[in-house]
C-alpha cells in the first residue's frame, strides 16, 4: 500500500511502518500545522487562553471538562494494574480519544479503608463545549458495565458526573449554571475558579474573555479596565491612536483631553510635554563660526542682540545673554564642522502670539546665523 503523510496535528517517528501503523497524536493542549511530521517537536503549546484536544491543528477557547467519580471493589494494587484499561474504557463509552481522558486521583473509600477492598477514582474528560451534554448522556452506568464485562475487568460504579466551567466562564453565584466573565475580567483555566481582573495596562471590552489585551503604545489602564487611555503628554480623541503633544503644548492628565498651549513666552524642549512645568522660556543657542571668547567684543554682542530683537520684533530689554563658552562642535549628520563661541540667549517674549518656532525660522533663515534648537542645525549664510 502507498504511504501517506500524517495529517496536521499528528506525527510518526517510524521508518517503513507496517500496514496499520497509526500516526501519533499531539497531546492535549498542543497543536501542529505540519503535514508529514516525523517527530513530536512540531507539536507546539497552545497560547494562554486557548486549548486543544489530542491531534488537533489549532487551539480554541470553547472547551469544558466533565469531571466524575466512580468506585471499584478492588484494592489500590489491583486497580493500578488496570489503570490504562479503565482510561480506554471511559474513552470508549464517552466516544472520545483516550488522550482526552485523565485519572486525577485514586484513593481508598473511607468506609472500607480497613479492608482496603474499595477505591474511589476521580477522572475528567476534556471536550468541546457544544458536545458536553452528549458526552454526559453517553456516560451511563449500563454502558460502562457492559464494557467492563466484555473486557474482563471489575465493573466500576459511577457515583457522580458534573461539568466544570470553560475558559471565559465562571460558576454563577445564584445558580448551578456558568456565566461569562464580565467586562474587564478574564479566565483562561478549564475549571470552576472565579474570573480575574485585567491587570494594569491591559484591558478587555467584551464578556467571556479568556485573556486581556495589552494597552497600545502611549496608553495605560487601571485594574479591571475595558479600555486604555492616552497617558500624559499624548492625546487621541475618540479612542484613536495617541500621539505626542506638539512642541509648545502639554497635557498633564490621563485620557483623551486635548493638549494645552504653554503660557505665552514659553515652550517645551520637544514633543510630549506632560505638565506645565515642561514649558520653559524660549531659548536660542547661536554658534558663531571662527570666534572665540577673546574676540567676542561687546560691540559684537550688541549687534547680535539687536539682530535678534529686530527679526523677532522683541523689545531689546527682553533678551538676556546668559553665557558664552568655547565650543568645537560637529552636528550629527551635518557635513559642516563648526568652530566658535556658543551663546545661549534666554528670550522672554512679550504677551503676543509670537512663538519660539517662528523666531527660530527668522533667525536661522534670514539672518544666516547658525541656529541649534535642541539638536537642529541650520546652515549659515552671513553674519
Amino acid at each position: 500500500a502507498a504511504c501517506t503523510n500524517c495529517s496536521a496535528g499528528q506525527y510518526s517517528t517510524a521508518v517503513g511502518a507496517a500496514l496499520g501503523h497509526h500516526c501519533l497524536l499531539c497531546k492535549p493542549g498542543k497543536f501542529s500545522l505540519a503535514i508529514g511530521a516525523t517527530n513530536g517537536s512540531t507539536c507546539l503549546d497552545c497560547e494562554r487562553g486557548k486549548y486543544s484536544l489530542a491531534g488537533k491543528s489549532s487551539c480554541l477557547t470553547d472547551h469544558v471538562r466533565i469531571q466524575g467519580m466512580m468506585s471499584l471493589d478492588v484494592n489500590l494494587t489491583i486497580f493500578e494494574s488496570f489503570r490504562s484499561k479503565y482510561l480506554e474504557g471511559i474513552a470508549a463509552v464517552a466516544e472520545v480519544h483516550p488522550q482526552n481522558v485523565e485519572i486525577l486521583m485514586v484513593h481508598q473509600a473511607s468506609l472500607r479503608r480497613l479492608l482496603g477492598a474499595s477505591v474511589n477514582i476521580d477522572f475528567q474528560i476534556t471536550v468541546i463545549e457544544s458536545s458536553a451534554q452528549q458526552t454526559i448522556m453517553l456516560l451511563q452506568q449500563d454502558k460502562l458495565s457492559t464494557w467492563a464485562r466484555q473486557n474482563g475487568v471489575p465493573v466500576p460504579t459511577i457515583n457522580s458526573i458534573g461539568v466544570t466551567c470553560g475558559m471565559g466562564m465562571t460558576p454563577s453565584s445564584t445558580s448551578f449554571e456558568c456565566t461569562p466573565c464580565k467586562y474587564g475580567y478574564y479566565k483562561y483555566l478549564l475549571d470552576n475558579s472565579s474570573c480575574l481582573q485585567c491587570s494594569a495596562n491591559t484591558y478587555t471590552n467584551r464578556t467571556g474573555s479568556t485573556l486581556c489585551l495589552p494597552c497600545p503604545g502611549n496608553t495605560s489602564s487601571s485594574n479591571g479596565s475595558t479600555f486604555c487611555s492616552c497617558i500624559a503628554g499624548f492625546s487621541g480623541p475618540g479612542g484613536k491612536a495617541c500621539t505626542a503633544c506638539q512642541q509648545g503644548t502639554f497635557k498633564s492628565v490621563l485620557g483623551d483631553a486635548v493638549c494645552n498651549f504653554c503660557p505665552v513666552g514659553k515652550t517645551t524642549e520637544g514633543r510630549g510635554g506632560s505638565s506645565v512645568e515642561s514649558c520653559s522660556l524660549c531659548k536660542l543657542v547661536v554658534f558663531l563660526e571662527n570666534f572665540n571668547t577673546n574676540i567676542f567684543s561687546s560691540a559684537i554682542q550688541t549687534h547680535l542682540l539687536k539682530s535678534i530683537s529686530e527679526l523677532g520684533k522683541i523689545e531689546a530689554g527682553k533678551i538676556h545673554l546668559l553665557e558664552t563658552r568655547p565650543t568645537n562642535k560637529v552636528s550629527s549628520g551635518d557635513p559642516l564642522y563648526w568652530r566658535g563661541v556658543g551663546i545661549e540667549v534666554d528670550l522672554e517674549l512679550p504677551a503676543s502670539d509670537i512663538h519660539c518656532d517662528w523666531l527660530r525660522l527668522k533667525v536661522g533663515g534670514e539672518n544666516g546665523m547658525i541656529d541649534r534648537w535642541y539638536g537642529r542645525w541650520i546652515q549659515p549664510r552671513e553674519f
